[in-house]
């Protein structure tokens, strides 16, 4: 499962030309220039321009900022093949910031401009909206760079509110010193929200999970985690762990292990962030070699959408592709640990769970 990142977006639009003026669709005589592009992650300066400017006031040449937080925003939310209107994503937007950025995306190779029909519901009834500007990522249909490319899309979309991950009460007590500063506080906090949403998902796929044995600090509802339901605080005694010093060693050093009643083992996950994915994975190799074959059916790195290009660089370097490692981007982890609260859903299956991680393939030399 491909993503869109911050950084992939300013970067797909620092390769368009900054000489060229880039026409808005619809706009007689308006265009667009690429004033500046910040890299890695923005901001971008777009100038919104006529080509008759020079004999009209001033404020006809406009330079819109388009700041990383708006970038990241739409990144987040562009999904392959699903239609996406930016003006309505960013809601009020007197500088036409969201339109501006539509536009100069449909510029770029992977994006086009659509215009599908639309059912907006008002007061529990539906109302029939058409001709809205959308754009479209489309990354294994590209269209030549600094054209602008228009995609038939004919089919009706109905928008439905975006998910919301609500969490538990949680408290960190006792957080060793080196996360005493704020930085590595939220890193911290953020880390352990994406444990307890795998330790959620967990309990929909009907399994026990074991939660590191140094974050016995974390509470949920004012209770210790290792007195939570369905928490495995000791793998002494579990296959394949039990009688295996080495495998247990490693095997402790993971974030979450999901344990069936089958005895069968889901995933082993480690939570990490840029700096320590090449050391998880590494550790989740090593385990591997120290396990029957298919012991554990998924190695899983739980990490940011914006980290996913390292993880896959990481995973697929030579002497780590025999793990077959997983990519569980944040995201995916919140929308799915979001539809199980809110639907409380049972009998979750290998393929259903597999849409929602990414197993990284390698290029066979």
């Amino acid at each position: 499962m491909q993503k869109v990142t911050g950084f992939s977006l300013v970067s797909v639009i620092n390769r368009l030309s900054k000489t060229v003026n880039y026409p808005l669709p619809g706009k007689t005589g308006e265009y667009i220039e690429i004033v500046r592009v910040e890299m890695p992650e923005g901001p971008i300066v777009l100038r919104k321009k006529r080509a008759d400017a020079e004999s009209r006031p001033t404020d006809e040449n406009i330079d819109i900022l388009i700041d990383k937080e708006i970038i990241w925003r739409a990144a987040d939310n562009i999904y392959e093949n699903h239609p996406l209107n930016l003006t309505r994503l960013l809601g009020i937007d007197p500088q036409q910031k969201a339109l501006l950025l539509e536009v100069i995306l449909a510029y770029t190779a992977e994006f086009y401009l659509c215009y599908p029909g639309r059912m907006e519901h008002i007061a529990g009834n539906a109302v029939d909206k058409r001709g809205e500007q959308y754009i479209i990522w489309l990354p294994s249909d590209p269209h030549e760079n600094s054209k602008l490319a228009v995609k038939d899309y004919s089919a009706d979309i109905s928008e439905i509110p975006s998910f919301v991950a609500v969490y538990e009460a949680l408290e960190i007590k006792g957080a060793p010193k080196h996360f005493s500063d704020k930085p590595a506080a939220d890193i911290l906090r953020r880390r352990i929200q994406i444990q307890v949403a795998l330790y959620n998902i967990g309990l929909q796929l009907d399994c026990r999970s074991w939660f590191k044995k140094n974050d016995d600090y974390i509470y949920l509802n004012n209770t210790p985690i290792s007195d939570v339901k369905n928490i495995i605080s000791e793998l002494n005694d579990l296959p394949p762990f039990a009688g295996n010093p080495s495998a247990l060693e490693r095997a402790r050093d993971l974030d979450i292990i999901w344990f069936a009643k089958d005895g069968s083992i889901p995933a082993a996950i480690s939570v990490e962030f840029y700096k320590g994915i090449s050391t998880s994975v590494m550790g989740m190799l090593e385990l591997k070699n120290l396990l029957p074959a298919d012991a554990i059916k998924r190695y899983v790195i739980a990490a940011p959408d914006e980290d996913r290009a390292h993880t896959v660089s990481v995973s697929t370097k030579a002497f780590n592709r025999s793990l077959s490692a997983c990519y569980f981007p944040h995201s995916s982890v919140e929308e799915l640990f979001s539809l199980c609260r809110r639907r409380n859903i049972k009998g979750i299956s290998d393929e259903f769970l597999d849409s929602f991680i990414e197993r990284i393939c390698y290029a066979a030399s």
